[in-house]
């Protein structure tokens, strides 16, 4: 939990794409097909938890929401319990989070209180007991979204262990669009919070029949496909171009004066990079033609043909 799955080369080019656009759908659309796979899997989640904990606790879905992925993680209590859940397309499916109430009673249920007993608040750190009460609830969760076949999320079981407290923020979460889904849970005892934040393009990704997407959501998706693709070919990138400019001593660089001029070393014709969003694209060749200065492109990097095939394939 405290290290990033390993990314495969679509996971690194929907990543490119995320930074690059900043955003990867149309809230409305990812919002509804959020609250569609939710009520979904409310029934199933519900039917599962009073199998695993041995009593009835009721599922209701609450607010569906335009998020970002880095807020599952920053936004947690400290005695929250939080799991990271893997799908074969992503590395980070799902982020599922229970407050303390949800936790607390999910143990009552559990283990048979009293249920005109008001569940006990947590104002501590989970006990082992309390996490693995937690990943039973996760684990429910998880399966009754997962689906089968190819309507599945295809998330990869067993899920890790929750953690909580210092380990919870120890998390290396990838930030990125998102969608946060929030679950209330009760009993006649109180009730909890299991907030669920998925990745926008997880949400998007086409399935087969009976998936994520309803069939106005497939109907939708060629159309959807070619008006991202376009927007993106037409975004605009900052470029930059670096000449190396040598060293200098500490204390030369502390006397520099407006005015000072530094000569470029002879190597900065053959050894400028051309760069956008911090990456390098093409080795370059300094020079200048009739007033203006340029660069010619001599050699692309590695970095920049993945980056470059990312926004061609789209």
């Amino acid at each position: 939990m405290t290290g990033q799955a390993a990314m495969t080369p679509a996971m690194m080019q929907a990543s490119i794409l995320e930074r690059l656009t900043g955003e990867t759908g149309d809230p409305a659309h990812l919002v509804e097909t959020a609250r569609s796979l939710c009520r979904r899997g409310c029934p199933p989640f519900a039917q599962a938890l009073a199998r695993e904990l041995g009593a009835p606790v009721e599922v209701e879905l609450g607010d569906v929401e335009i998020a970002r992925m880095g807020e599952a993680v920053s936004e947690r209590g400290a005695n929250d319990a939080l799991v990271l859940a893997a799908s074969a397309a992503s590395p980070d499916a799902l982020v599922m989070r229970l407050d303390p109430d949800a936790v607390s009673l999910a143990v009552g249920v559990l283990f048979g209180a009293d249920p005109d007993m008001p569940v006990a608040a947590i104002e501590r750190d989970l006990s082992s007991t309390e996490i693995e009460v937690a990943a039973i609830v996760f684990d429910c969760l998880a399966k009754a979204l997962d689906g089968s076949g190819e309507r599945g999320l295809r998330i990869r079981f067993p899920l890790g262990a929750p953690v909580s407290g210092e380990e919870a923020a120890k998390v290396a979460l990838r930030d990125g669009p998102a969608v946060r889904m929030t679950f209330s849970l009760f009993t006649p005892a109180g009730s909890g919070r299991l907030t669920l934040t998925m990745p926008q393009r997880l949400l998007l990704k086409p399935r087969g029949e009976g998936g994520v997407a309803n069939e106005a959501d497939r109907a939708r998706q060629p159309e959807w496909a070619n008006r991202f693709n376009s927007e993106i070919m037409r975004s605009v990138v900052r470029l930059e171009a670096t000449i190396p400019m040598g060293t200098l001593t500490l204390s030369r660089i502390a006397g520099l004066a407006v005015g000072e001029v530094i000569p470029m070393p002879k190597t900065a014709a053959t050894d400028t990079r051309l760069s956008a969003r911090g990456k390098t694209l093409y080795s370059c060749e300094f020079g200048k033609l009739g007033e203006n200065f340029t660069v010619r492109i001599r050699e692309q990097q590695d970095s920049g043909r993945d980056l470059i095939n990312s926004l061609a394939a789209g």
